[in-house]
């Protein structure tokens, strides 16, 4: 049970970190910076949710690049979380 403790805490890091640098280059605009942080921010959502969302949209970025993103809007994906937890 600690080694996926252990794993979590590492992704919600580097996914956090990786979009903070992102964020700081320049890469990801302010907003959708705002988009991203009002989800995270959110008091329902969970911390997987969290590491999930910020891993997501890091690798992303790292995939499609910065001019390919569009992040989606808060209700949208706040109608999709509640889906997801329904299943």
């Amino acid at each position: 049970m600690s080694a996926t403790l252990h794993s979590i805490g590492e992704s919600k890091t580097t996914g956090m970190s990786l979009l903070f640098a992102r964020y700081v280059a320049g890469q990801i605009a302010d907003p959708a910076w705002n988009r991203i942080m009002s989800i995270l921010d959110a008091d329902d959502t969970s911390m997987e949710e969290r590491v999930a969302l910020a891993n997501f949209i890091s690798d992303a970025y790292q995939e499609l690049g910065p001019n390919n993103i569009e992040v989606p809007k808060t209700d949208e994906v706040r109608d999709f979380v509640t889906l997801t937890r329904a299943a």
